[in-house]
């Protein structure tokens, strides 16, 4: 395992990353069905029908399946098309963002990104018209038969009143592991023996977080024509808060461990 690898790890997030889920009372209907396709698009609509989030819903849309609309699109099939889930908490809020001589047409969405994100923008063609210059879209996302499909829609299963806090999701996201020297100039008021090592971004764009100790940190063994194998090489031990910049997850080596897992095992099995 050399410095700068990149791991995958297993970490826990909670359900509650959607902010209308803060209560247990809020309660969503059914999808509604697709639409008929329009510019290649199609849409559905989740509506809130809990008096305390009022105007709430999600809007899903997906590119058409006809075939200038793949063609279009540069789809190759069907599974490769983009999902993009917006949270819309007013009507007024959708009427701005439609079509306006004031703005330019809205960008093409990001490419979906780990964290199950993306993103558009549009310009103001009116300044003295515009509150704004910018005006920036995020939205959930997901291809078909990813794992972001399963997190995306298994947030928005609000059909039932439930206690989202004891309800936890897995993810596995990719991470480098950090030279020694650099973690402990990062962690001056810790040891890190070496027994330990850190991974994680720089940018704290993904670390474990409070539930995730005793993890498994992953690492890439020699691969073959049909599959990767992995073998764990760290267990999650602490950190400095969560995602934070500059500041990296801790693991234990399990290598300086093999003896006594080995030993172990043979004792008890």
């Amino acid at each position: 395992m050399s410095d700068g690898n990149i791991t995958r790890i297993i970490t826990n997030r909670r359900r509650n990353d959607l902010d209308v889920r803060n209560s247990t009372t809020m309660i969503y209907s059914n999808w509604s069905p697709w639409s008929r396709c329009e510019d290649c698009l199609q849409t559905r609509m989740k509506k809130c029908i809990s008096p305390k989030c009022r105007d709430n819903r999600y809007l899903e849309e997906k590119s058409c399946t006809k075939k200038r609309c793949v063609r279009k699109n540069n789809l190759k099939s069907s599974k490769n098309e983009l999902h993009v889930v917006r949270q819309i908490r007013s009507i007024n809020l959708l009427t701005r963002t439609m079509r306006s001589r004031e703005w330019t047409k809205w960008t093409e969405w990001t490419p979906c990104s780990r964290k199950c994100r993306t993103q558009r923008h549009r310009l103001c063609k009116k300044p003295g018209r515009c509150k704004k210059q910018k005006q920036v879209q995020s939205a959930y996302c997901y291809h078909e038969k990813t794992q972001c499909e399963d997190y995306v829609l298994s947030l928005l299963d609000t059909n039932k009143s439930i206690d989202t806090n004891s309800i936890m999701y897995s993810l596995i996201f990719q991470i480098p592991v950090v030279n020694t020297s650099l973690c402990r100039k990062a962690y001056r008021n810790y040891i890190i023996t070496n027994n330990m090592f850190c991974a994680g971004w720089k940018s704290g764009f993904a670390d474990t977080c409070a539930g995730d100790s005793g993890g498994g940190l992953m690492c890439p063994l020699k691969r073959t024509q049909r599959s990767t194998p992995y073998a764990i090489q760290g267990i999650t031990s602490f950190g400095d808060g969560c995602g934070r910049k500059n500041k990296y997850g801790i693991y234990t080596k399990v290598y300086n461990y093999l003896k006594w897992i080995e030993n172990t095992i043979e004792t008890y099995s």
